[in-house]
């Protein structure tokens, strides 16, 4: 993949290659969730395009187990029966699936609720705070499915700006107030995980389940996820630091 990727920055005209649609998006998903080594895998998936049914967005038809309304009866297995090469429903306890742990499926933005409630401040006159630190929480009301929540820390570059003069302003507050237009304030974003396919001796406790969602979660507070927005760090951010720790142990001087 590293090798392709790289050829398309090198020749935009062989960029379609790599632009995939449609069935094409869930021939790759079920390619790669079929084809898990002999390493304990999670796979982590945004819910937008990739579960698209009819093709506005994407030419066709993708992987729309992922939506909600197909999801929750669908939860153990693997739907696939549109796909070419498989045109099957792959069952949890299926030989080439043992060492996937589960999938995580990624929902933010609009389709997120981006607050959080607090019965003891709720009717409290006082400014909303934005979370300075990395914050998890999760919903119950659904038990067979658990949805977690996660917001990242505050973004380094926005410390300075929480201050009771400039958290109250807006974007377009004043041209030329310092604390207006001028300053971009980016709030972090409520990043809704939702497990499914687990397997079974991540299935036993409640615990189990938010033990998986927690791997994601931690990676927020990665060296490499300054922005607060970012939805996974980029493996080559990760990698980097990677590099960086492993010099330092090294006693090599960058």
């Amino acid at each position: 993949m590293g090798q392709i990727f790289s050829r398309v920055r090198r020749d935009r005209n062989y960029l379609k290659t790599v632009q995939l649609k449609g069935i094409e998006l869930a021939k790759f998903a079920a390619d790669v969730l079929t084809q898990v080594g002999d390493q304990p895998t999670l796979v982590l998936i945004e819910a937008d395009v990739w579960r698209n049914e009819r093709g506005e967005e994407n030419g066709g038809q993708a992987w729309f187990q992922l939506k909600n309304e197909y999801l929750f009866a669908n939860r153990d297995v693997l739907d696939f029966q549109h796909v070419p090469g498989h045109a099957c429903v792959y069952p949890r306890d299926h030989n080439q699936l043992r060492n996937l742990l589960g999938i995580i499926r990624f929902r933010t933005g609009d389709e997120t609720t981006q607050y959080i409630t607090n019965r003891q401040a709720w009717n409290e006159n006082s400014p909303a705070r934005d979370l300075i630190h990395l914050s998890g929480f999760y919903d119950t009301s659904v038990p067979e499915l658990l949805h977690y929540f996660s917001i990242g820390r505050l973004p380094k570059t926005q410390k300075a700006q929480d201050t009771s003069t400039a958290r109250e302003l807006y974007m377009l507050d004043s041209q030329d107030d310092e604390y207006g237009v001028n300053i971009a304030f980016k709030h972090q974003q409520m990043l809704e995980m939702l497990p499914f396919f687990i397997r079974s001796d991540f299935q036993k406790t409640e615990e189990s389940l938010k033990s998986l969602c927690r791997v994601p979660h931690y990676l927020q507070i990665s060296p490499a996820w300054s922005m607060g927005n970012i939805h996974s760090p980029y493996p080559m951010h990760l990698g980097k630091q990677l590099i960086k720790d492993h010099l330092c142990i090294l006693g090599v001087e960058v």
